[in-house]
């Protein structure tokens, strides 16, 4: 790898540093205005209807975007830090995340083009757009993204002294015994690591998804039904520590951990894919008891459970996968 190409390697790795600073900059302006939609939407706003507050739909909703915008400035602080000065460790940890997107993207993707295809007033030109932005969006750019961080023009960017590195990570055992944030020269490396970090990265997502079902009355499923009110907060708080305790396991490199891993996924896939098949679109908003005005509007919307069971589903069945990829070596 010739300097010239590792320089402009290096370019393109703080170009992408100095995005993600300008992005992070907007989610934190963004966020605190959003906050006056609460306002509107209240009785008595610009927008306000009856019934709007905790446990509707739209406060959730909004509640959802604001808090979404300080993730993503709090994802993007460090990474975009990190990019901006070249540090080793932004290869596997960005990695990481475009697996992490290839994982959790599907519903997302499939949403959104079943809304547009839904839409009486879709174009062809509207629909050929989006299916192409979907197509550039979940398959294109993470092979794109893939494809760069893996290649020698990074490593040689981020790494100019790698034999050095490579000394220094060869030093002995209780270095590499060491906690991950402790190793810079395994991440490095990067690869052996992305496989956990995808799977951290994973139970972080569930750990805010499982937080989003206490602004809808505590929804949870229990196969026979649904439970809300106290008991569905009980069964979300108990979803929260057992996934905590997984993912500090995870952290550890536990084989226990692992196997709880795909025992909690697993019942988990079970349980809301088991449920969601035997409850219809009309039935699951009437345990959610949103008022009249959001009913009317939602209750157009033509879903069944089995759409629903597929969207949460399909990503437990990949993140399933993603756990089996990230097995613990036999000798830890």
């Amino acid at each position: 790898m010739s300097h010239r190409a590792s320089r402009a390697h290096g370019w393109l790795l703080r170009a992408g540093g100095g995005l993600m600073v300008l992005v992070c900059g907007g989610a934190l302006v963004l966020a605190p205005l959003e906050t006056i939609c609460f306002a509107w939407f209240a009785e008595g706003g610009r927008f306000g209807y009856e019934g709007f507050g905790f446990g509707s739909f739209m406060f959730g909703n909004l509640a959802i975007q604001i808090a979404g915008y300080y993730l993503i400035a709090a994802l993007l602080i460090p990474l975009g830090y990190g990019h901006l000065t070249l540090r080793p460790w932004i290869r596997p940890i960005t990695q990481a995340l475009v697996w992490c997107w290839l994982v959790l993207g599907v519903p997302l993707t499939v949403v959104l083009l079943f809304i547009l295809l839904a839409s009486k007033t879709l174009t062809v030109a509207v629909a050929l757009g989006a299916v192409a932005a979907c197509v550039l969006a979940y398959a294109v750019l993470p092979a794109v993204l893939l494809r760069f961080y893996r290649g020698a023009g990074v490593t040689a960017a981020l790494v100019p002294d790698a034999p050095a590195d490579r000394d220094a990570a060869a030093a002995g055992s209780r270095r590499d015994a060491a906690p991950l944030v402790l190793r810079p020269a395994s991440l490095v490396a990067g690869d052996l690591d992305v496989p956990r970090l995808v799977v951290l990265g994973l139970k972080a997502f569930y750990l805010v998804a499982l937080h989003v079902l206490l602004l809808f009355r505590g929804l949870f499923p229990r196969w026979t039904g649904w439970a809300s009110g106290v008991p569905g907060l009980a069964l979300i708080d108990a979803a929260v520590v057992i996934l905590l305790l997984l993912a500090w396991g995870t952290y550890r490199r536990s084989r226990l951990a692992w196997w709880g891993a795909l025992a909690y996924f697993g019942a988990m896939g079970v349980l809301w894919v088991g449920t969601l098949v035997r409850t219809s679109w009309v039935e699951l908003l009437a345990v959610l008891s949103f008022p009249p005005t959001e009913v009317d509007i939602l209750d157009g919307i033509p879903l069944q459970g089995w759409h629903l069971a597929l969207l949460v589903g399909l990503p437990l069945l990949l993140t399933l996968v993603a756990v089996l990829r990230a097995r613990p070596s036999a000798e830890l």
